[in-house]
């Protein structure tokens, strides 16, 4: 969605492909999640600068994900909202909870901030990451390693809704944008108050990611070299793109090979079920019907 409001004339998104992910959720506002500075603006000048191009749209926004889970977010931008007089809208995804949980799990392990391959061992470490142990050395996101609870939508839901009002908070379902796109689209615009007759490239990001156990190796090595070998880079830049992909390349040849540790189907219904609750509730808050999402429950690939 982020891409697609983007493309809007009358939208602002702030993109910087030098520092893509860090531009496009800076989690300026979520000082209380513990995301570490690398993949966090936390310095006021550096997060106005994200607006600087900014010229007559109608609405600028960023899109920080993690923004649900923060009580520090919802304050200060309340706050905001106070200082400025700003017409803010909150827009928030969301995703069968099971479903959503295991592709963030695959992208932790994707980008190093998660070493252990089993979702199930995962949840299982929970007890000992809320008391800080087992927390991966470079992992960037030492709080959102708890999964089990990033699945409790309603409260951070109920949280918004009570702090801006249901009239400016817009909730979407992630089916209904893979279902229909161009009603989806059309609908967040006219919440937004922006023309709704433009439509999109409606191209897919961010598809799902397919790890193996092998990836947790590789990841947390290039962690490593990330952030014991910065004097080095200079002289990687100067190299050929053809020689810096053979470098990227080799941990994933050199390291051993690793058997991926499947995920119990019971554990994981088990899981799926945990939230029954949840997903009523928020069903009532949607006026939709939501059992689907009980039903939907998905091995692990």
């Amino acid at each position: 969605m982020y891409e697609y409001l983007r493309q809007h004339p009358d939208v602002f998104m702030p993109y910087d492909k030098g520092r893509f992910w860090k531009a496009k959720e800076p989690h300026f506002y979520a000082s209380d999640l513990d995301i570490k500075d690398r993949v966090r603006i936390n310095n006021l000048d550096e997060y106005t600068e994200l607006f600087q191009h900014a010229k007559n749209e109608s609405r600028i926004g960023e899109s920080s994900a993690l923004y649900l889970y923060s009580t520090a977010a919802v304050e200060q931008i309340c706050q905001l909202a106070l200082d400025t007089d700003s017409d803010i809208k909150i827009v928030i995804m969301l995703r069968p909870p099971v479903e959503m949980i295991q592709s963030w799990h695959r992208d932790c392990i994707r980008w190093g901030h998660e070493d252990i391959v089993s979702l199930q061992k995962a949840v299982e470490a929970e007890p000992d990451r809320k008391k800080g142990k087992r927390i991966p050395k470079y992992s960037e996101y030492p709080s959102m390693l708890l999964y089990s609870e990033m699945g409790k939508y309603l409260r951070h839901v109920q949280q918004y809704i009570n702090s801006f009002g249901s009239d400016n908070v817009h909730i979407i379902l992630l089916e209904d944008l893979d279902l229909e796109p161009k009603a989806t689209y059309q609908a967040l615009l006219e919440f937004l108050g922006v023309d709704s007759t433009f439509v999109p490239d409606f191209e897919i990001h961010n598809q799902a990611s397919k790890m193996d156990a092998n990836d947790v190796g590789v990841q947390q090595l290039k962690m490593f070299l990330l952030n014991n070998t910065r004097f080095v880079y200079p002289l990687f830049k100067k190299l050929s793109t053809s020689q810096q992909q053979f470098i990227r390349s080799l941990p994933k040849y050199l390291l051993p090979k690793k058997n991926k540790e499947s995920t119990n189907q019971r554990f994981i219904e088990k899981l799926g079920t945990s939230y029954k609750s949840e997903v009523e509730q928020l069903g009532k808050i949607l006026n939709r019907d939501l059992t689907h999402w009980q039903n939907q429950v998905l091995s692990e690939k």
